[in-house]
């Protein structure tokens, strides 16, 4: 038997759940603005570059593709939902044009938006749920 000591691998640890529930609710409450990343890293006290690879330690997902994807959870939710014309829906999710808006979503989506609400809510009148890659999260 070897007497050699194996050393743990270092722990990679992301950010403490009070400071990731913390920077998760300011996205929450501020969707719709142009969030930057030094006000995410400034409401939990730490720099840019140390926040990100902590939040991406903790959410698998850069601070940049989280926010994407929760304006696009939002934007899926108020065109199912609601009678908002696109242009409000794309500032109420934090896009200054529809264009940029309509670009975005149907990179993530793989619908425009207007299709994704024309499709949800025939899915919704029929009784129908809309494939699971197009579904919105309850």
């Amino acid at each position: 038997m070897d007497n050699v000591q194996t050393l743990a691998a270092p722990t990679r640890r992301g950010l403490p759940e009070t400071k990731l529930d913390q920077v998760v609710s300011f996205i929450e409450d501020r969707l719709g603005d142009g969030l930057k990343l030094h006000e995410l890293a400034a409401t939990v006290r730490m720099s840019q570059f140390h926040f990100a690879r902590k939040f991406r330690l903790s959410t698998g997902q850069s601070p940049h593709a989280y926010l994407t994807l929760r304006r696009m959870e939002r934007a899926r939710r108020l065109l199912r939902d609601t009678e908002m014309p696109l242009a409000q829906v794309a500032r109420e999710v934090g896009y200054q044009t529809q264009a940029h808006f309509t670009g975005v979503f149907r990179r993530y989506v793989g619908l425009t938006p207007r299709t994704f609400r024309v499709q949800s809510r025939g899915a919704q009148a029929a009784g129908r749920e809309l494939p699971h890659r197009f579904a919105v999260a309850s």
